[in-house]
């Protein structure tokens, strides 16, 4: 579906209107997981924290979801 919205250009005498066009995205009925989230004090060794701060920042990764992600693969492997 597509509507035209107005777009506005200032010329020298008057304002000109055109019309472009808006696009709408398609899968607006996904489902979005309300997950909560509790806080984990650690105490670990300074240097290992810094290398996994440093892994993150390079990597682009949120050090929470590195964590998260490593917990959950551990547990997978202790089963």
């Amino acid at each position: 579906m597509t509507i035209q919205k107005n777009k506005y250009t200032l010329t020298d005498d008057i304002i000109e209107i055109k019309k472009e066009p808006i696009q709408y995205n398609e899968h607006k009925n996904y489902q979005k997981k309300n997950i909560e989230k509790e806080r984990l004090s650690l105490n670990i060794d300074r240097d290992l924290k810094t290398d996994l701060h440093m892994h993150c920042v390079k990597n682009k990764k949120a050090m929470t979801d590195v964590i998260e992600i490593l917990i959950a693969n551990f547990l997978k492997q202790s089963k």
